[in-house]
Order: structure tokens, then C-alpha cells, then sequence
């Protein structure tokens, strides 16, 4: 292996040393979506979860889910697996188109439970000594980690251990338990993340994931935490310039142009994934104009989903509709309840919820399969 790879903080401060990193989200985090986050501020941006055994063995699987271009970097494309081995074959597949390579170790859904990855691996911390040791040699990138906490800090505190022991040259903590999820969700729990990166302070970089909505919370989140960095999931889903600090920033409507925009550049493989990206990014307007929600669930094309951005302003400036405040329900907070929470915790975002019309969603940035949660396949509108 070559002995100059740069790890660790040599390795992170080599990238600019990113804090603003977006999540790998569910059919969410493709080529177009990326480069739009890029646009407006993210540093730091990560594919979705493949799964390792599916990306060695399926050419065509490869070939249309992993799509990358010169200005897709800094890069960190995301495995899930059990077996060191097919983990490292996957991963080599990718590290000379990007910067890291990161092992899953956050999904909390029965998918994960049943291929045995994700969140069901973080007892197993022998497998996952030798998981993160065999990429961190075998790798000419370094190789990364994102997981979830216990209740227990000291118990936390062995997994993360493991991970740095065993060549992890970064961290990211999901400040939520395996068991916080769907309707159990609650609040971040940013003073246990704060804890363990004080436990890490000048070993390797730590990243705080959870409870960010906006520009004001990734400022937050990084004093109370002193966290290196901040990974936004859902709020940049709904927001895609959450970490742009310009004074002129885009509206909703805009932002929706700017996607379809993105799109025609890179083209998206599924209009599944369009429509949840215009589903969220239009929420504050859909959710009052349901005509237009109930036309984005039809529409298949490009230029389709561009005649309803355009029916979106329109419908916006007319001067029946000069009275409603478009802002004042959000998708990141449309149904957000106070949580019972971990000590310390500050932020509640709701993951699995019933919107007005009774259709059921879920959103989860640790795991890109919903088969458990999601009857109508991620997408509300199926």
C-alpha cells in the first residue's frame, strides 16, 4: 500500500477541512442533487449506501446508480456489507473517483436487520475491527465511518474506539439510538456527540450528524458540539442551499428550477427521484395548493416538472393567494412534536409521519432501502 496515503487530519485539512457535509440520503443523494448542494455552499458530499455484495457482482447495478463528473469533489461514496473481502472489492471499484470510502454502520431498518450491515453491526465489534482494518490497508483512499450512538456513552464510546483503532480516518455520529427511528424518532443528541468528540480531540476528525434545518443550527451544532464538521440530511432536502451564506439567495421556486436545472446536466435515472426532491423542495406550496402535489405525482418528464414550477409561481403571485404565508409550514417541520430526549439534546426532527392527505413517507439518510417503513416507496406519490 502506498505509504503516503494521507489519513486522518493530514488527509481531512488536504480536502480544505469541509464542515459543511451533506448526508448519504436515500434515492436523494444523485449526481444532480449533489451538484446542486455544491452550488450552494456544501463542502462535503457523500453518495448513497450501495450495497457492497450487489456493486461487485452487477455490472448494469454499477453503472447506473454510481455516476460521478470532474466537479463532484470532495467525494466520499458510502458501502454497506458484512464481509471484508467483498467490502474492499466494491470499494476499490471506486477509489480513484473519489476521496474516502465510508462503511455504513447507521441503518436501523429491518432490510439491514435481515443483510445484517448497517446499525445491526455495531455489537460486533471484532467484524467491524476487521471490516474497517482491511479498507484502511487495502485502500489507496482512506476509509470512513458513519454510525449511531447507545444510550450509553460508555458503550458509544468502545464502538467509535474500535473504529479509530482500527484505521477509521473519520467519524461521523448520527446522535440517535438504532431504536430512534420512524415514529420513534427524537431529538439529536448533540452533548453526547460533543462528549465523544471531545474523547477524540486531535486524533481524527469527528462529524455531527442530526437536527440540522438551516444555516443558524450548522453554526450551532458546531459550537456546542466542537465538532470539525456538520452533516445536514433532511433539512437539506427541503433546502438544498441550507450552508449558502450569500445574500441572495434563491426562493423555494427557484431552488426547484435550479434542481430541474441540474437534471438536464446530469440526468437522473428514476422520475421517482425527481419527484421527492420537487415533492420536498415545493412542499410549502403543494401542501396548500394540492392540485399541484397531485400533478407532480403524475408527471414523468423533464419538461413536465418544469410546467409545474412554472403553475407553482404563478399560482403564488396571484392576488387571491397575496394574504398566505407560503413559509409558515415547511416540510422539515410538518409535523414536528416535542421529543423525549437524551441529555443535552437540542433539535427534533420528525422522520416518519402522516401528511395532510393521510399518505404515509419516511426519510431516513442512514440507510437507502425503506422497504419496512415505506409501503409507497419513499416517494408519497408511489
Amino acid at each position: 500500500m502506498d505509504e503516503k496515503k494521507k489519513v486522518g487530519y493530514e488527509w481531512w485539512l488536504g480536502l480544505g477541512a469541509p464542515t459543511k457535509i451533506v448526508a448519504p440520503m436515500v434515492d436523494a443523494s444523485e449526481l444532480a442533487f449533489r451538484q446542486l448542494t455544491r452550488k450552494h455552499g456544501a463542502e462535503l458530499v457523500y453518495t448513497q449506501m450501495f450495497n457492497s455484495n450487489v456493486f461487485v457482482r452487477d455490472y448494469t447495478y454499477r453503472e447506473e446508480n454510481f455516476e460521478t463528473c470532474p466537479g463532484d469533489r470532495p467525494l466520499i461514496v458510502q458501502f454497506c456489507g458484512n464481509d471484508p473481502e467483498t467490502l474492499l472489492a466494491a470499494a476499490k471499484m471506486v477509489e480513484d473517483r473519489c476521496d474516502a470510502v465510508d462503511i455504513n454502520l447507521g441503518c436501523p431498518q429491518g432490510i439491514a436487520r435481515r443483510g445484517h450491515y448497517g446499525a445491526f453491526l455495531m455489537e460486533e465489534l471484532d467484524l467491524l475491527h476487521e471490516l474497517v482494518s482491511t479498507l484502511a490497508k487495502g485502500l489507496k483512499v482512506p476509509v470512513t465511518c458513519k454510525t449511531r450512538i447507545y444510550k450509553d456513552f460508555d458503550r458509544s464510546l468502545r464502538l467509535c474506539e474500535t473504529l479509530v483503532n482500527a484505521g477509521a480516518s473519520m467519524i461521523t455520529i448520527h446522535g440517535r439510538t438504532r431504536e430512534e427511528k420512524g415514529q420513534l424518532v427524537k431529538a439529536a443528541d448533540w452533548e453526547t456527540i460533543r462528549r465523544i468528540k471531545e474523547h477524540f480531540r486531535g486524533r481524527v476528525p469527528v462529524i455531527a450528524n442530526g437536527g440540522i434545518e438551516s444555516l443558524q443550527d450548522y453554526r450551532r451544532c458546531l459550537i456546542e458540539t466542537g465538532c470539525d464538521g456538520v452533516m445536514s440530511s433532511e433539512g437539506i432536502l427541503e433546502n438544498p442551499s441550507i450552508f449558502d451564506e450569500s445574500h441572495n439567495l434563491p426562493t423555494q421556486i427557484e431552488m426547484a428550477y435550479e434542481y430541474l436545472e441540474q437534471c438536464h446536466a446530469h440526468p437522473v435515472l428514476h422520475y421517482r427521484t425527481i419527484r421527492s426532491h420537487l415533492q420536498r423542495i415545493l412542499y410549502r406550496f403543494c401542501s396548500i395548493h394540492t392540485e399541484l402535489r397531485d400533478k407532480i405525482g403524475l408527471a414523468r418528464e423533464l419538461d413536465e416538472f418544469s410546467a409545474i414550477a412554472d403553475e407553482c409561481r404563478h399560482t403564488s403571485l396571484l392576488p387571491e393567494n397575496s394574504h398566505i404565508n407560503y413559509d409558515a409550514e415547511t416540510w422539515y417541520k410538518r409535523h414536528r412534536n416535542p421529543a423525549n430526549v437524551h441529555s443535552g439534546s437540542m433539535n427534533a426532527e420528525i422522520a416518519m409521519d402522516t401528511n395532510k392527505n393521510g399518505l404515509l413517507y419516511y426519510s431516513c439518510s442512514d440507510c437507502n432501502d425503506t422497504e419496512d417503513d415505506d409501503p409507497l416507496g419513499f416517494s408519497i406519490f408511489g
